[in-house]
């Protein structure tokens, strides 16, 4: 089986649009131009291209990425040059099994900001990172807790070689130079906080530091903003439903779970353990578990994210028992759920 290889050609701004081919072992963004040029290589019987100086064995045929392109906006921008660190790179391969990723751009594009709504572990962080790296776009990530203040979001004055200087909060410098703003667990935030910033994501797209001689800075055209949420439910310590009022100046988009084959898909290319019978296995178990903190007998559940950690401990040498252990039964602290957990992982070690 050829390797999975991500090509990376960057947009020309070809009606504001590019295309993106959801085929493996491509993955990768084109625009029209390109779309049409590689489409011909194919069709010539091309099996290998020299892309972004990485050899791609061209594995899917034409009639297999035309059936699966989808056009998505190109939201990229000129960043400037002091913005360009705070680029992610490295990023795994977000698969994109039910066009969230669509959805997201486009809704970014339109209105600037989306809220992201799914349960721990189904993709929400790393669908902004994945949106940042392929655009260029500087990310600016603030994550909600009930001790974060309008100082932390705003700015404040330090003394600087004997004078105070005001220094600018990410919110601000996000404000001014564009980039993604990632808001992770905003509902952890106290509301008056959050109504600091609402002028920030409605009609006036402004925000107003009164700290600093009450000053007005305009949003950036390409100041795009995501806000990830879990579920408001007890487990989540803390979590409470976001300020309606806030909340409504967002375009909602759900992340569903993912099925089990494309949790084997994921876990897959997310872990280097090349043993599919234990990791359908795996998958199998944490689902039987995730039945039953549905029905209400468990307090927490496996998310994707604990199957690939898992999987990624037995690639790097630590028993499949302890590896298990480690991810899925100790998050159980309760005797009795405990037990009840180390018997459905019994059977996986059998």
């Amino acid at each position: 089986m050829s390797q999975v290889v991500r090509i990376t050609l960057p947009p020309r701004y070809i009606e504001r649009s590019i295309v993106k081919v959801r085929v493996r072992p491509l993955g990768c963004f084109l625009n029209l131009e390109e779309q049409k040029a590689f489409l011909n290589l194919i069709r010539k019987g091309v099996k290998k291209a020299l892309i972004n100086g990485k050899m791609v064995e061209l594995t899917s045929t034409a009639q297999d990425i035309e059936e699966n392109m989808i056009l998505v906006p190109d939201i990229s921008y000129d960043v400037p040059k002091k913005l360009m660190s705070m680029i992610p790179s490295n990023t795994p391969v977000f698969l994109d099994f039910g066009n969230i990723l669509q959805k997201t751009l486009i809704a970014l594009q339109v209105t600037g900001q989306v809220a992201l709504i799914g349960e721990k572990g189904v993709g929400k962080n790393h669908l902004c990172l994945a949106i940042a790296q392929e655009f260029s776009l500087p990310v600016y990530d603030i994550s909600g807790s009930r001790n974060l203040t309008e100082y932390d979001l705003l700015g404040h004055y330090e003394m600087m070689g004997g004078k105070t200087k005001w220094v600018y909060g990410l919110l601000p410098m996000w404000c001014k130079y564009g980039g993604l703003l990632i808001l992770d667990e905003l509902s952890l935030a106290r509301s008056s906080v959050l109504a600091r910033i609402h002028s920030t994501f409605d009609f006036r797209r402004y925000l107003v530091v009164k700290e600093h001689r009450n000053e007005r800075i305009e949003r950036h055209p390409h100041a795009f903003a995501i806000v990830t949420l879990n579920p408001p439910r007890g487990e989540y310590l803390g979590t409470q439903h976001l300020n309606i009022a806030f909340l409504d100046r967002f375009q909602v988009i759900t992340i569903p779970e993912s099925s089990f084959e494309e949790k084997r898909r994921i876990i897959k290319m997310r872990s280097n353990l090349n043993d599919e019978e234990f990791t359908e296995g795996l998958i199998e178990i944490a689902e039987k578990i995730n039945s039953e903190y549905k029905q209400g007998n468990l307090h927490d559940f496996v998310s994707l994210r604990n199957l690939i950690d898992c999987c990624n401990l037995i690639a790097n040498g630590i028993s499949k028992k302890d590896a298990v252990e480690i991810c899925i039964i100790n998050r159980f602290t309760d005797e009795e759920e405990r037990s009840r957990v180390e018997e459905v992982c019994s059977i996986l070690m059998e």
